[in-house]
C-alpha cells in the first residue's frame, strides 16, 4: 500500500508540473498575443499618421510649387507690361505728330509717322487702326485728284492694316466698320457685306455700331445699306 503512494506522489508531481507548465505558456501566450495587437494597433496608428503627413507634405509641396508658378507668371506679366510701356513711351512722340498730320490733311506724312511708330511698338493696335483711317483718307483723296491706282493702293493697304487689328482684337467692332467701308471704296460691296456679317457673327450689338457710322459708308455700297435698313 505505501509502495503504490510512493509510486502514485512522483507521477502527481509530474502532472502538476505539466499543468502549471502549460499554464504558464498559455499565460504567456495570452501576454504575447495582447502586446502583439496593442504593438499592431500602434504600429497602424503611427503608418496612419505618417501616411497623413506624407499626403501633407504632398499637399504642401504642390501649394509651394502652385505659389512659385504664380509668382513667376506675375512676374512675367509685370515684365511685359513694363516692355509694352516702354514701347509706347517711344512711339508717342510719332503718334503725337501722325495725328496733328492728320488733322492738318497731311495724310501721306501721317501714314510715315504711324508707320515709324509701329517700329517701335509693332503690337500696337490702336496705332495700326489709325493708320488704316490715314490710309483709307490718302486714297480718297488720290482717287479724287484722278490718280486712281495711288488710290487702289492705298485702300488695299488700309484694307490690310484693318485686318491685323481684327486678328489682334476681334471683338472691336469698330474694326468692322472700318473694313466695310474701304472694302466699299475698292467697289467690293459683297467683301463689306462679308465684313458686316463677321461683326454679326461676334454680336448683334453690330448692327448698332454700323448705323452709327453709317454716315461713313459710300452711298454705292448699295447692298451693305440694304441690309443695314433692313434692321
Amino acid at each position: 500500500m505505501n509502495g503504490k503512494t510512493s509510486e502514485s506522489q512522483p507521477l502527481r508531481a509530474f502532472v502538476r508540473g505539466a499543468w502549471l507548465l502549460l499554464a504558464a505558456q498559455l499565460m504567456v501566450s495570452v501576454l504575447v498575443f495582447g502586446f502583439l495587437a496593442i504593438a499592431a494597433r500602434r504600429l497602424n496608428s503611427i503608418m496612419a499618421q505618417t501616411a497623413e503627413q506624407t499626403a501633407n507634405l504632398a499637399l504642401a509641396r504642390r501649394s509651394l510649387a502652385d505659389v512659385r508658378e504664380e509668382q513667376a507668371k506675375q512676374q512675367q506679366t509685370l515684365e511685359t507690361l513694363r516692355q509694352e510701356l516702354e514701347r509706347a513711351r517711344e512711339a508717342t512722340p510719332f503718334v503725337r505728330d501722325a495725328i496733328n498730320a492728320y488733322h492738318a490733311g497731311r495724310y501721306p506724312q501721317a501714314i510715315a509717322l504711324y508707320d515709324e511708330a509701329l517700329t517701335f511698338d509693332p503690337n500696337n493696335w490702336y496705332i495700326r487702326d489709325l493708320l488704316s483711317y490715314s490710309q483709307y483718307l490718302a486714297g480718297r483723296r488720290a482717287v479724287s485728284a484722278g490718280r486712281r491706282a495711288e488710290g487702289e493702293r492705298y485702300f488695299e493697304e488700309a484694307v490690310a492694316s484693318v485686318g491685323r487689328v481684327i486678328e489682334s482684337k476681334p471683338n472691336y467692332l469698330g474694326a468692322y466698320v472700318e473694313l466695310a467701308v474701304y472694302e466699299c471704296a475698292r467697289d467690293r460691296p459683297e467683301a463689306a457685306l462679308a465684313a458686316y456679317d463677321a461683326a454679326l457673327a461676334r454680336t448683334q450689338d453690330a448692327s448698332s455700331t454700323f448705323r452709327n457710322r453709317v454716315g461713313e459708308i459710300p452711298q454705292r455700297c448699295t447692298v451693305l445699306h440694304r441690309r443695314l435698313a433692313q434692321r
